[in-house]
């Protein structure tokens, strides 16, 4: 794991078994916190969702078909009473079209991309939960 731009990587002050990139320098966790749509703060405010939401802890998961787009999508719904989340993630470089996953009129609580996605599709590498 790259913690930081020092020496191993912050990581280690011996010598680790496995080379450390170059780029450690620059993508490091350190250099992610604080900073707004870092990887380090995505995976803080998802971390946060789950400790606030019991649905995402507690609830019951269904793996839902992405249709043409699997096995480069995954995509669940979790569900709690009548709490529903919907998640799908893209393992893609490129745009693909979802089946439909019954995400009409729910509300998008969390993804990578600073807007929505188009319905029913995912952008490269997006990742997006719904609710409702």
């Amino acid at each position: 794991m790259q913690w930081g731009a020092g020496p191993g990587a912050a990581f280690t002050t011996g010598t680790p078994w496995l080379e450390i990139p170059e780029s450690h320098a620059l993508v490091n966790a350190e250099a992610q916190v604080g900073s707004e749509g870092s990887m380090f703060e995505f995976y803080r405010t998802l971390v946060g969702l789950r400790h606030e939401m019991d649905v995402l802890a507690l609830g019951e998961v269904r793996f839902l078909d992405a249709g043409d787009a699997a096995p480069k999508v995954i995509a669940y719904e979790r569900t709690l009473g009548d709490e529903r989340l919907v998640v799908a993630c893209s393992f893609d470089d490129a745009p693909c079209r979802l089946a439909d996953l019954g995400t009409d009129g729910c509300e998008v609580l969390l993804g990578n991309y600073d807007d929505a996605p188009a319905a029913g599709e995912l952008r490269p590498y997006e990742a997006v939960v719904w609710r409702g």
